[in-house]
């Protein structure tokens, strides 16, 4: 089945990787030039911004903002937040955040150092994981203060992780391992379970239903901790999405693509029943999905489809 969508050519990321969603309305998605991204009419490095409710779009750009951009999918207030570094080997990296309703802005530095972050909201911290091969950290920064808490360090090789809303964050390793990390404290707990096919765990898993959300190699991965037990389920299409998205319908989406075919995966958490439908517009690599407005949006580097 083919689902209509509708094509916008607005300003979009011409390599995305997560979008964050602020106040149901804007669409903030920073430029992931690290990775040789095709020529488009985004800026190197910019922000481009979407307003659902008018379709206007805007693209902000700093010299102060680097190559290797990643954001929270959460918006915070009116904010979106991200982090930046300037390449895989350079260590200079700075968290900044953007209000796109105005356009105010502002970047805080990093203290330390790290090869590669991913920025997780766990309530009123920023945690920014360096996947740093054998010597993974999470560095913590409190929003009410603005200010750098201490550093949670000795961890696994992390691949992606995610709150569960209260005093946990799990992480997926590169190996098939699941870790437990106490909020309050850093303490940190392998969690013994039945790992199928965990090699990968998506890049912003989704936090939802006592479960961990992620969409990778064309199949649902889902973890319930209360078991402890990760599930391997259809539809096997595509490869991978880097943000699943919950929809107003109340299921779980996700995008990828077959054959240069954009398709959209869907899969219900309260049976565990899931479909597949194609979209019907020729486009680019599509690889991350938001809901915002009451529509799933997708951005496939240029230009938008919704």
């Amino acid at each position: 089945m083919a689902i209509a969508v509708t094509r916008h050519n607005k300003i979009a990321p011409r390599w995305p990787t997560n979008v964050a969603v602020v106040g149901d309305r804007w669409l903030v998605s920073p430029d992931l030039t690290g990775y040789s991204p095709p020529s488009g009419n985004v800026t190197l490095g910019a922000i481009a911004v979407l307003d659902t409710s008018t379709k206007s779009e805007t693209e902000y750009w700093s010299s102060s903002i680097g190559n290797l951009n990643r954001i929270i999918p959460e918006g915070i207030g009116s904010k979106a937040w991200g982090v930046w570094q300037a390449s895989m080997s350079v260590s200079a990296r700075r968290l900044w955040w953007i209000q796109p309703s105005t356009g105010a802005s502002d970047d805080i530095g990093v203290p330390s150092n790290g090869t590669y972050t991913q920025p997780l909201l766990v309530g009123g911290e920023i945690w920014l994981i360096s996947r740093t091969p054998g010597a993974s950290a999470i560095e913590r920064f409190d929003l009410s203060s603005e200010s750098y808490l201490s550093t949670y360090s000795g961890l696994p090789d992390i691949q992606s992780a995610a709150w569960d809303g209260g005093s946990y964050v799990y992480v997926h390793h590169q190996s098939s391992n699941i870790t437990r990390i106490t909020v309050s404290s850093g303490a940190h707990t392998s969690i013994s379970g039945s790992w199928t096919n965990t090699s990968l765990g998506g890049t912003s898993p989704l936090w939802h239903d006592g479960r961990m959300w992620s969409f990778l190699g064309g199949y649902w991965k889902v973890f319930d901790p209360s078991v402890p037990d990760l599930t391997t389920t259809g539809p096997g299409v595509g490869s991978y999405t880097y943000q699943p998205a919950l929809g107003a319908d109340g299921d779980i989406h996700a995008v990828s693509e077959v054959a240069g075919v954009p398709h959209i995966c869907s899969i219900r958490p309260s049976d565990m029943s899931y479909r597949s439908d194609t979209l019907s517009t020729s486009t680019a690599r599509t690889t991350t999905v938001v809901a915002a407005n009451g529509m799933l949006w997708s951005p496939a580097r240029e230009p938008l489809i919704r």
